[in-house]
C-alpha cells in the first residue's frame, strides 16, 4: 500500500487491518422475515476456538452456508505446527492443536448445527503449514457447505516445485478442502499461473454457491493490462484468477486485471461469485479516480469496484464503477457482496467522516447506484463502518462497524454510549421491496468491551436468517462453544457470534 494510508487516529489504524496483508474476505447472506422494524433478539452463540491463544485472530475471516448450518472460521494468527485435517475422532486431534511450534502457521475451524446446537466438525491446517503462512486469512464456503476455499497469504511456493518448494516468498495459494458426511478431506491446492514474491495470490476468495467455480484475488500482483501475465511493470496494481472445476479437477480458465492498471490499485483485494459463478464484483481500494474514468487519478484512495461477466468460458463485459460519494483515501472497494442472481451489489471500505455504504441494482454490466445511502443511525468518524454481507436474494444487508465504540450488549442496545472505545457493532438493513434499504436492528456482542473490533467482518446465511460476527480482537480465554465470555486472559484471541434472526 501507499504511504500515509491509514496514518492518523487509533481508529483508521485499526481499520487498515482489513486493507493489509491482513485482508478479511465478503462472506454470504441471508433472507430475513420480511416484516419491517427491528428484528427480535434471538439466542447470541459465543464460539471461540477449541485452542484458544492469545494473538491467534479467531474470527479474521468467516464463511457461512446458505442454510446456516455451517460455518468456518479462519484464524491466521494461530501458532500450531500440525498439517492437514483433524477430526473429533481422530487419536491426535487434540495434541494437534496444542503444538504451537508454527507461527502464524494460520488455522481454519469449522463448526456445524443440529438443531440449536453448535459443535466444531474439524480443525483444518494448511498440509503443508509453514511458518508465517497466514492460513486462514479468506474463506468461502459454498450454498451447500461441502466445498470450502481457504488463502494463505503469506504461502511461500512457486508452483512449480509442489507444495514443498518455499522459493517464493508471500507469493501467497489457495487450499480447496471437500466435505463428504461429516468428514473433511484437502482437494487440491490452487496457486496462480504466474506466481511471484509479494503478490499475496489468496488475499480474497469466493466460491460460487453451487461450488463450481472459484475466484481469487492477488493484491500485490505487478501485472500490466496490456503485458499480460509476464509483464510486471506496474507494482500492486492487482489481478484475479478464475479457477473452475471439472471432474474433481480445479483448473485456472482467466487471468483478470483492471481496465486500466495503476500501481498500487490492489485490484483483488475483495472478490465475490454469483451463485452461479457468471458475474464476479473486484474491489479496487486504491484507485485513485475522481470520476468513473479510471485514467483520471485525482483522488488518492477513493477506491472503485469492477464488475465481470461469464459466458460460457469467456469472462468479458468489465465495467468500472465509482459511487456518487468520492473522497481521498475512503478506499471503496475494501469490501464486496453480490446476490445470488448477481443483481444486487453492496461495497464497502471508508475511513472518513460519513461512512458509508454503497448499494447498486440492475443486470451484469448495467448497475445503477441506490439512490439512497446506507450509514449507521450513530455514524461517527473512524467507526469503520464497511464490511458487508447480503442475503441470497440481496434484500437483507448486514454492516459491521469494528470501530464503533458504544458499551451496549445484544440486539437495540443504547447506540450512544461511547464509553467501549473499538468494541464494534453490526446493522442489519433491510428492503422490504421498495428498492431502498432501511435500517433494521443494531446488534452488539454478548461481552462487549473495548478493543473487541467486533464487526470486524460479517456472514449471512442464504435463507435461514442465521447472522454471523466475527470479533478478531475479543480477548477471552474460553474455548469451544458458550465458554465464559468475561475472562479476559487471551489478549486477541478473537470469537464468532451467530444470532438467529
Amino acid at each position: 500500500m501507499r504511504d500515509g494510508l491509514g496514518v492518523g487516529m487509533m481508529k483508521r489504524l485499526a481499520f487498515m487491518a482489513c486493507l493489509s496483508p491482513l485482508l478479511v474476505p465478503g462472506c454470504g447472506g441471508t433472507a430475513g422475515d420480511g416484516n419491517d422494524g427491528p428484528i427480535p433478539a434471538g439466542r447470541i452463540h459465543y464460539i471461540k476456538a477449541s485452542n484458544t491463544g492469545t494473538q491467534d485472530e479467531f474470527g479474521s475471516s468467516i464463511a457461512l452456508s446458505a442454510d446456516g448450518n455451517t460455518l468456518a472460521v479462519g484464524a491466521p494468527g494461530e501458532d500450531s505446527g500440525a498439517r492437514g485435517v483433524k477430526m473429533p475422532d481422530d487419536t491426535d486431534y487434540w495434541s494437534s492443536q496444542s503444538d504451537n511450534s508454527g507461527y502464524n502457521d494460520g488455522a481454519v475451524y469449522i463448526f456445524a448445527r443440529s438443531g440449536d446446537t453448535w459443535t466444531q466438525q474439524a480443525y483444518v491446517k494448511a498440509p503443508n503449514s509453514d511458518t508465517s503462512d497466514g492460513f486462514g486469512h479468506s474463506l468461502s464456503l459454498s450454498d451447500d457447505g461441502n466445498t470450502l476455499a481457504v488463502g494463505a497469504i503469506n504461502e511461500d511456493g512457486n508452483g512449480v516445485g509442489g507444495e514443498v518448494d518455499n522459493s517464493l516468498s508471500s507469493s501467497g495459494a489457495v487450499y480447496v478442502f471437500n466435505r463428504s458426511g461429516d468428514t473433511w478431506v484437502p482437494a487440491f491446492y490452487v496457486k496462480a499461473s504466474n506466481p511471484d514474491e509479494g503478490d499475496h495470490f489468496g488475499c480474497s476468495v469466493s466460491v460460487s454457491g453451487d461450488g463450481l467455480t472459484l475466484a481469487v484475488g492477488a493484491k500485490d500482483e505487478d501485472g500490466a493490462a496490456a503485458g499480460g501475465q509476464s509483464d510486471n511493470s506496474v507494482e500492486s496494481s492487482g489481478a484475479v484468477y478464475i479457477f473452475v472445476n471439472s471432474a474433481s479437477f480445479w483448473y485456472q480458465e482467466a487471468y483478470l486485471k483492471g481496465e486500466l492498471t495503476d500501481a498500487e490499485d490492489h485490484f483483488g483485494h475483495s472478490v465475490a461469485l454469483s451463485g452461479d459463478g457468471n458475474a464476479l464484483i473486484v474491489g479496487v481500494p486504491g484507485d485513485d479516480s475522481g470520476n468513473v474514468t479510471p485514467a483520471d487519478n485525482s483522488l488518492l484512495d477513493s477506491g472503485a469496484f469492477y464488475i465481470f461477466n461469464r459466458t460460457g468460458a469467456n469472462w468479458s463485459a468489465r465495467a468500472f464503477f465509482k459511487p456518487s460519494v468520492r473522497l481521498r483515501n475512503d478506499q471503496i472497494g475494501a469490501f464486496v457482496a453480490i446476490s445470488s442472481e448477481g443483481t444486487i451489489a453492496a461495497v464497502g471500505g471508508g475511513v472518513n467522516d460519513g461512512e458509508t455504504v454503497f448499494v447498486f441494482t440492475g443486470s451484469g454490466v448495467s448497475l445503477v447506484e441506490s439512490s439512497r445511502l446506507i450509514e449507521a443511525p450513530n455514524q461517527e468518524a473512524y467507526d469503520a463502518f464497511g464490511s458487508v454481507a447480503l442475503s441470497a436474494d440481496g434484500l437483507e444487508l448486514a454492516v459491521g462497524a469494528q470501530g464503533e465504540d458504544s458499551d451496549a450488549v445484544g440486539v437495540d442496545g443504547d447506540q450512544d454510549d461511547n464509553s467501549a472505545s473499538e468494541s464494534g457493532a453490526a446493522y442489519l438493513f433491510r428492503n422490504p421491496g421498495t428498492g431502498f434499504f432501511d435500517f433494521g436492528s443494531y446488534i452488539k456482542s454478548s461481552n462487549t468491551a473495548p478493543g473487541h473490533f467486533f464487526g470486524f467482518c460479517v456472514a449471512l446465511s442464504g435463507t435461514g436468517g442465521v447472522l454471523a460476527v466475527a470479533a478478531k480482537g475479543e480477548d477471552s480465554g474460553a474455548t469451544g462453544v458458550g465458554g465464559d465470555g468475561d475472562d479476559h486472559s487471551a489478549p486477541k484471541s478473537g470469537a464468532v457470534y451467530i444470532l438467529d434472526l
